[in-house]
């Protein structure tokens, strides 16, 4: 199993233990890339089939909030 298949399958088992350096890797897996940061918030954007996709991530909150979790979830489950 991959580190990729890792992260995820902790994202399934243990949403509320996602750190957010862990859900940064995941989005740049899915293809987004960085942007900007402002303050503690990071933004990801990234294109699939001419639209573009953003995601902002709260960089200082530890474990990331279960809002967040679930919006990666459905993007994972999307592809």
């Amino acid at each position: 199993m991959s580190k990729r298949d890792k992260l995820i399958q902790k994202l399934r088992n243990q949403p509320n233990g996602i750190s957010p350096q862990e859900a940064e890797k995941i989005l740049i897996y899915l293809g987004f890339e960085f942007r900007n940061q402002v303050g503690s918030h990071k933004h990801f954007l990234r294109v699939v089939n001419g639209k573009s996709q953003r995601f902002d991530l709260l960089m200082n909150k530890s474990p990331v909030k279960r809002y967040l979790v679930d919006n990666l979830l459905e993007i994972i489950d999307g592809e």
